[in-house]
């Protein structure tokens, strides 16, 4: 009885993260990428002590990122 029971429990774990894995990939209906353009990316902060500094190293090593 109890090989029965750890059969199903197993099974059904397997289950489970069978689900949580598919509900978790993508659709497929995409080709995944942009069309090359730009990116604007938006940053919500509490303040401004010293973003701007930041914002510009990060857009000299991503460029078409801003």
């Amino acid at each position: 009885m109890k090989f029965t029971r750890r059969i199903a429990l197993a099974a059904s774990a397997a289950t489970a993260a069978t689900a949580a894995i598919a509900g978790c990939s993508s659709s497929g209906g995409g080709s995944g990428g942009g069309d090359g353009g730009d990116v604007e990316l938006t940053v919500a902060t509490f303040n401004e002590f010293g973003y701007e500094d930041l914002f510009a190293k990060y857009e000299e090593e991503n460029p078409g990122v801003k």
